[in-house]
């Protein structure tokens, strides 16, 4: 997933990640490079995979964990606020 949504810097991006593969010593006659987003059935197998994947193989999975924690994170933030809140008004 992207989390930037500028044209400019994705694309930059793009040309970065490439050029680093390639400066690996990646050779471009054996491999073929293309962008995810440049076929659709890429997120289409995303969606149907994560329609029937178990709970628990997402519960191993380092990305979903850490978004897990920011989703916590914020959640435990906006209820200390909300109460900051309302400690503060008078009636």
């Amino acid at each position: 997933m992207i989390k930037c949504q500028d044209p400019k810097v994705v694309h930059q991006s793009t040309k970065e990640i490439a050029a680093t593969w390639l400066a690996l010593g990646l050779d471009p006659t054996n491999v073929t490079f293309y962008r995810q987003s440049d076929i659709p059935e890429i997120p289409q197998l995303c969606w149907y995979l994560m329609c029937v994947a178990p709970k628990g193989l997402m519960n191993r999975a380092h990305a979903y964990k850490d978004a897990v924690q920011k989703i916590l994170i914020l959640v435990k933030i906006m209820i200390l606020e909300w109460l900051w809140v309302c400690s503060h008004i008078q009636f």
